[in-house]
C-alpha cells in the first residue's frame, strides 16, 4: 500500500509489554515483514511510542498476516494517545472484521481534527481463535500529508483560487 504520508516512526522511543527472545521491539520498525515482535505473558499486550515532541499523527499502519501467524494475530486494536503515559485517552478501538493479510491502516483524528500527541499506546486485547501471545510484523506512525505539514509549519493558507485571493487582505 504506497503512501504519500511521511513515516514519523523514527521520531520516537519504542517499548513493549513483553517479548520472546529474538522477537523484540526493534522488529516492529525494521522495514521487514519477515520479522515480527512476539509478546510473552498476560494480555493485553501493548506497544508504546514516546515521540520527541507533540506531533500531528494522521494514521497508524500495522502489518498483520493471519496466514503466517494464525492465532497470534490480533483481532482487536485499541489506540490511546496523550502527552505522556499518565494522561492517555482512548482514540480508536478497531475490531478487525476480515482476517488481515497485509497492511491495516487506522486513521486517527480528535473529534474530526488531526490528532496531536506525544505518547501513543497501542494495545492488543484479543486475538483470533483466543490466542494468547501476539505477532505484529510492522508498525508505522504516519504524519500529515506534506502540504498540510508545510501549512502548519509556515502558517500560510494553501489557497490559490481567484475567489479566495479577493478576500486575503484587509482594506
Amino acid at each position: 500500500m504506497p503512501s504519500q504520508l511521511p513515516d514519523i516512526s523514527s521520531h520516537g522511543i519504542w517499548s513493549v509489554s513483553s517479548f520472546k527472545q529474538g522477537h523484540g521491539v526493534a522488529n516492529l520498525y525494521d522495514h521487514s515483514t519477515t520479522t515480527y515482535w512476539q509478546s510473552d505473558g498476560a494480555q493485553p499486550h501493548w506497544v508504546s511510542i514516546k515521540l520527541d515532541s507533540r506531533m500531528v499523527i494522521h494514521s497508524i499502519r500495522l502489518f498483520l498476516n493471519i496466514g503466517q501467524d494464525e492465532n497470534y494475530t490480533p483481532c482487536q486494536i485499541n489506540i490511546r494517545a496523550g502527552s505522556s503515559q499518565f494522561d492517555v485517552q482512548q482514540v480508536h478501538l478497531v475490531e478487525l472484521e476480515k482476517e488481515p493479510r497485509g497492511w491495516v491502516e487506522v486513521k486517527l483524528s480528535d473529534n474530526g481534527a488531526p490528532l496531536a500527541a506525544q505518547f501513543l499506546l497501542i494495545e492488543f486485547p484479543a486475538n483470533y481463535e483466543n490466542g494468547l501471545d501476539v505477532h505484529v510484523r510492522q508498525i508505522q506512525i504516519m504524519g500529515p500529508p506534506a502540504a498540510e505539514a508545510k501549512f502548519r509549519a509556515e502558517k500560510i493558507l494553501p489557497f490559490t483560487t481567484t475567489e479566495f485571493s479577493m478576500y486575503d487582505s484587509f482594506r
